[in-house]
């Protein structure tokens, strides 16, 4: 394989060139809006800090976000309802006070925590929930994400912070569903006087940073908000730019241009660890890297090209020689294996040339076709330099792959067009760490996210009937089973689990990092 040998020697070189780099700290400069460097400058103490990650924020408004790069800034500023604890091991009411489940299973009732207030001073209550998600779940809304409350049929106001949320079916784990921040609250005024067009620019939450600036392309900043209902915040503003090159987010980590850089290439991973003023940070995450399949597309509605497609690639390869064995895991099923209830006993699909070959000239297309393989850039760790891999091993059974690099908003336009995309890279988390959501969104016939075609009666009828689950194992065979019809018809090309793999300053304090890629940034100190 020659050209990935290739690609694995430019990355060892990119790693030599910013190895010269290690130990360079601050350089003696002073520190400024969260760290960055003046030269000859004493530094100081600052409660302000730079985040940098591969991509900017698209939306602000909760029920348009479509990606966990930008719920992290998102839920810096809006919450929910409940929330995960720090270890992403038990949820915990956050905006709730307490919540009952009916005896039926077909309503869940929550007392709301009192005297909190949305940045532009509306009370948060019981009418604001009712709002937020009846919005959502709005066709006119025009939302993708209006599957998190899939099977709410209606909401009730009992009192001032009392909300009643009747269901079709029982819900086992409804209380994890409502950490999705897709159902954040928001100010029901903002909504209502800026529009669906404006409130992303105008956001009003509860949480404990607000937005002072946004220019896009450039910066974001969040500011303490000064009132904050809980805890108070330590980090007094915080900068948010967007930089997709992989050895630019390394070097600002190293010369303290960046406070947090999220995203580290694996490739350079080990000149940061023998840094002194950074500190490295792996995670596990819910986050499966994949290759995309549009069965809307030509050859690709043929399940015999698609399981080509899955024979065709050396995910070893890409694990062991492209993430150097710490920016992913082998998979074993479509799910990450951190997520509840994923199957982890799946067939990978090892590389098999020969098999894929033969199910290409048993679809009818023993020379191949074209295709166009579109990919982001800087959304993921190494996901340009992956796609290029994938783009070499397509060729081996003549799927002449074109790619097609795209910022990472135009992506998401294209994916929701259901019509533009053929073969693309894409990632897939989990916001509420359960199968089941990402099953409603990308899997289920009619999910907001499917934008692969899948239109599968049997994996339907049994998202659709999770409610009639029994009990908790009766409904982890029910969601075994839909992972396993989807695995047999190859709907997906499974790459790897990916770690997040983040750096920081040495003297950055209190970041928390959640297993579903969001974080806790408000309460950052310097020590």
């Amino acid at each position: 394989m020659k050209k990935l040998m290739a690609l694995t020697l430019a990355l060892l070189m990119l790693t030599t060139v910013l190895s010269g780099c290690g130990g360079t700290g601050n350089n003696g400069g002073q520190t400024n809006n969260g760290g960055a460097a003046t030269g000859g400058e004493t530094a100081e103490t600052s409660n302000e800090f730079t985040f940098v990650m591969g991509t900017e924020p698209t939306t602000m408004d909760v029920h348009f976000c479509t990606d966990a790069a930008t719920s992290r800034i998102l839920l810096q500023v809006h919450e929910t309802l409940f929330k995960w604890d720090e270890n992403s091991e038990n949820v915990i009411p956050w905006l709730v006070e307490t919540s009952t489940e009916a005896e039926d299973g077909l309503s869940w009732t929550f007392k709301l925590k009192e005297g909190i207030k949305f940045h532009d001073g509306t009370d948060f209550n019981a009418e604001a929930v009712k709002y937020n998600f009846e919005r959502l779940l709005d066709p006119a809304t025009g939302s993708s994400k209006a599957s998190a409350l899939q099977g709410v049929t209606s909401i009730e106001v009992l009192s001032d912070y009392e909300v009643k949320i009747n269901l079709s079916g029982r819900n086992l784990i409804f209380e994890q569903t409502l950490t999705n921040y897709s159902t954040a609250i928001m100010s029901p005024t903002a909504c209502e006087e800026y529009g669906l067009e404006g409130y992303t620019n105008h956001p009003a939450g509860t949480g404990p940073l607000k937005l002072e600036s946004w220019e896009p392309g450039v910066e974001m900043v969040l500011v303490k908000n000064e009132d904050y209902w809980g805890e108070e915040p330590t980090t007094d503003r915080l900068t948010v730019r967007a930089v997709s090159e992989d050895s630019s987010r390394v070097m600002m980590a190293m010369t303290g241009d960046a406070d947090i850089s999220w995203g580290i290439s694996p490739a350079l991973v080990e000149n940061l660890e023998g840094n002194e003023d950074v500190t490295v940070n792996t995670v596990t995450g819910y986050r499966t890297i994949y290759i995309a399949i549009n069965q809307n597309y030509g050859p690709l509605a043929d399940s015999r090209v698609r399981a080509a497609i899955n024979y065709a690639i050396n995910k070893r390869e890409i694990v062991d020689n492209i993430l150097y064995g710490v920016g992913g895991t082998y998979p074993s099923g479509y799910e990450s294996s951190a997520v509840a209830n994923a199957a982890t006993d799946l067939d990978p699909y090892e590389q098999d040339l020969e098999k894929a070959r033969q199910l290409m000239a048993e679809a009818g297309y023993p020379d191949g076709f074209d295709i166009r393989l579109n990919t982001p850039e800087g959304r993921y760790a190494m996901d340009r330099q992956i796609a290029e891999a994938v783009q070499y091993m397509l060729a081996e059974i003549g799927i002449n792959a074109t790619i097609e690099v795209l910022e990472w908003g135009t992506y998401q336009e294209r994916m929701l067009s259901k019509d533009y995309m053929q073969l693309f890279l894409l990632g897939k988390g989990s916001s509420t760490g359960d199968v089941e959501f990402d099953f409603l969104m990308h899997v289920l016939s009619t999910g907001g996210q499917n934008y692969y075609g899948i239109n599968n009666p049997e994996v339907d009828e049994i998202l659709n009937n999770l409610s009639s689950a029994a009990d908790l194992e009766e409904r982890s065979q029910m969601l075994y089973d839909a992972q396993k019809l989807v695995n047999d018809e190859y709907d997906f090309a499974t790459l790897y689990y990916e770690n997040q793999i983040v750096a920081t300053r040495a003297d950055v304090q209190g970041l928390v990092i959640y297993s579903n890629e969001t974080a806790d940034l408000a309460w950052l100190t310097r020590g």
